[in-house]
Formats: C-alpha cells, structure tokens, sequence
C-alpha cells in the first residue's frame, strides 16, 4: 500500500553490478499512461475496499442475520468481505514497484542503501507516525465517552475487526513496536488499527530484497555474497515463519516485472487478456471468501490471480502510438491519481474513525443496521467521508513525501 509508483535510480556506484541482459531490460522498461491509470485504480480500490469492509462489519449486521438478501445486497456483501484479499493486492503491488527500483538502481550501477532507505523510511513514516498519534488519541477519547462496550471491548460482534479489548494495546511498547514496524512480531497493532499489521510485512520485505537481489546480481566475491544471503536470512530468522512466507506474495510481482510480454499485438488483445485475468481473479476471491479452502492457500491462490492481473495491465500500449489499451484512460488519469494519491492513507487512518463512529451511532443506540436503503445510503455516505479525510490528512502527509525526501537526503548528504 506504500509503493512508489515513480522509478527512479540513485546516482551512488556499486561495485559490479550488471549492465547487460534482462536487467538492463527491466531499467529500459516503462509503463504507459493507460497501464499507470489501471494501476493507480487497482491500488485505490484496494484501500477503498480494506475500508468498506471495516464500515460494513462495524454497521450492518452479519449476512446470516439480513432480512432482504436480494442479489444486491449478496453483491454488497460479497466486495465488502475482500479486505483481506485486497491486502494481497498489497503486496504484488508493492513487489512490482519497489522490486522494479531496487533492479534498476542495480541495473544502473547506482545501489546505494543510505539513498534506498531514506527513500523507503520517508515514504512509510510521513504517514505512520501522524496516524499512530491520531488513532492513540481518537481510541483514548472513545473509550472516555463510550467505555469498554461494543467494539472498544471487543464483544463478539465485533470480534473479527477489533479482536482483543482496544485497551490492552494503547501502551507505550506497543506505540513504539508500531513505529519501528514489530507488530505481529513483539507487539500487536495500536489500539484498534488492525491493518496496521501488514506495515511489518512490508518494511522487512523492503530490506530484505535488496539483500537477495546483491546477493545474486549485485557483484562482488562469494564472501560477499554469502553476507547478503545470511542478512536475508537473519531478517526472516527474527521475523518469524508467517512473515518469511508471505514474503513469496510480494516476490510475485517481481516475477511479474521478468514477463513483460510481446509488444505491438492488437489492442483487443490486451484488452481480453485484462478480461480474461480479472476474470480468474473474480474466481479465486469467490472461493476465498466462501472458505473453499485454508487461510494461505486462499492467499497465495488471490495473490496469483493478482499477480497475472497486474501482468495484464502492466502490458498495456502507450496512447501515444495510437493503440491506448483503455478507452477512458485520459478521463479516469486525474481521479486515478487523486484516489491512488492517498490510498496508503486511508489505509492507514480509516478504522480507528471507524470504531469511534460505531460507538457512538451503533453501539449506543441499539443494534447494527440492517442494509436497507437509508442505511445502505448511510454507510456510502461514511465511506466518502472516510475517503475525504484521508485525502486531507494525506495533503498534510502523504502529499508531502517528494519534499520530506529531499530535504532529509540534503541535510544527510545523499545524492
């Protein structure tokens, strides 16, 4: 949900790195505009449905309890169960982007981790450290207005979304392990932020990449070499099991980037191979969320139909050329960007709000909401104003990262 879209490579030098073959292929490689806006959608609606899940499960009832379950209201429910899904569009994502800046730094014989890691701490902390402060604030004024009831206590209708009592997770170790990306490791999300767990996954998965792309491409002797794999290894050797496995979600999209297709075939062709791959994706998110199968077999199945989704729209003509892959492309570019623009942000400030809203129009008036239409019209209203506040707490925040990066790689001397 963090991945920068830009690919940009330092201007530091590496000792040995690659000038030749497929790497050289990957740093010539561009995206079109059409592909830039289909994928700047894909990330904005992951985030948007990450959110609409927390709304739906926090202020309507369970489907087994819906009066009315007209094929509307199953489809309602069906895109509002996906948020764990959409967190494996995460990921790929983020293995597609951030693997694509760290080959073609490589690639360039421009490795320089002073230069990565300010590049990836900026882009994560601009919007983690406000978000903690305000969700720490926003669960503290909850549990003083509406107690250790409905979803702060964590009763079991709320269970799913806010697991343990929100109280037990307002200390001080456990804002400082958020910070520092050890949740789910030595500490458990702040407070009621729950997604704030796959921030952990990614902030490893960034370091430890790079230690297996030096290791196989990056130059130097075996001694070298053995010293990247063993950093790789004592990274998931701490994270622990969970995290080393996920981490085969987010090499899905380098694998990805190595597939770039064959160029200068019809547009329809394109465009059914995206038909075609949303299609197998529209199926294993089905049998995810009926339960078909195991918790990571449903991930990794999701994660692969995403992964060739992502291929599909990577692969997109550029419009310059006459062949744009998508009609409303030049349409859909500005609210693509605006909505992709603060995704990472209301991924990361939107649950905290949302508990406090249930607490305070649910939870102390009566039962959740059946999805009627006042209701339903209710909970899209919630929504756009989720979507609204991100948008202005990531002007303050997210908007910011380019001058945040700038001015810290200045002050540390850093091309």
């Amino acid at each position: 949900m963090s991945e920068d879209v830009s690919i940009e490579a330092s201007g530091a030098e590496t000792d040995g790195a690659r000038k030749d073959g497929w790497l050289v292929r990957i740093a010539g490689r561009r995206l079109s505009s059409d592909a830039s806006v289909a994928l700047d959608l894909l990330r904005a609606l992951a985030a948007i449905l990450v959110m609409m899940g927390h709304v739906r499960g926090l202020f309507f009832v369970d489907f087994g309890q819906v009066e009315d379950k007209s094929l509307v209201v199953q489809a309602i429910y069906f895109a509002t169960a996906l948020g764990h899904e959409a967190v494996m569009v995460f990921f790929v994502l983020s293995g597609y982007f951030i693997a694509g800046n760290v080959l073609r730094a490589l690639a360039r014989s421009g490795w320089s981790w002073s230069w990565y890691l300010v590049r990836r701490v900026t882009r994560l902390h601009i919007v983690l450290i406000p978000a903690l402060v305000a969700g720490l604030l926003l669960d503290h004024l909850g549990l003083s207005l509406f107690g250790a009831d409905g979803p702060y206590g964590a009763v079991e209708a709320y269970r799913a979304i806010v697991p343990v009592p929100v109280a037990n997770r307002l200390d001080l170790f456990t804002l400082l392990g958020n910070a520092f990306y050890l949740q789910e490791i030595v500490a458990s999300p702040l407070g009621s932020n729950g997604p704030l767990w796959s921030l952990s996954y990614e902030f490893w998965y960034y370091l430890a990449f790079p230690c297996l792309a030096l290791a196989a491409i990056g130059g130097g002797g075996p001694g070298r070499r053995i010293a990247w794999l063993a950093g790789a290894a004592a990274i998931f050797a701490v994270t622990g099991p969970t995290i080393a496995l996920y981490f085969l979600i987010w090499l899905a999209g380098v694998v990805v980037l190595a597939f770039p297709g064959k160029a200068g075939i019809p547009v329809w062709r394109y465009r059914l191979g995206i038909a075609c791959a949303a299609l197998v994706l529209l199926g294993m998110l089905a049998g995810s969320v009926s339960g078909a199968y195991g918790r990571i077999q449903a991930d990794f199945t999701v994660a692969f139909a995403v992964a060739l989704l992502i291929w599909a729209l990577a692969r997109l003509p550029s419009r310059s050329s006459g062949n744009g892959g998508l009609r409303r492309a030049p349409a859909l570019a500005r609210p693509a960007r605006w909505l992709a623009g603060s995704s990472y942000t209301l991924y990361l400030v939107h649950l905290p709000i949302v508990v406090f809203l249930q607490a305070w129009l649910v939870s102390e008036g009566g039962t959740r909401w059946q999805p009627d239409f006042v209701h339903l019209a209710a909970g899209a209203g919630i929504a756009l104003a989720l979507i609204a506040y991100a948008a202005l707490f990531g002007a303050f925040t997210e908007a910011r990262t380019d001058r945040v990066r700038g001015w810290l790689s200045r002050r540390l001397g850093i091309a």
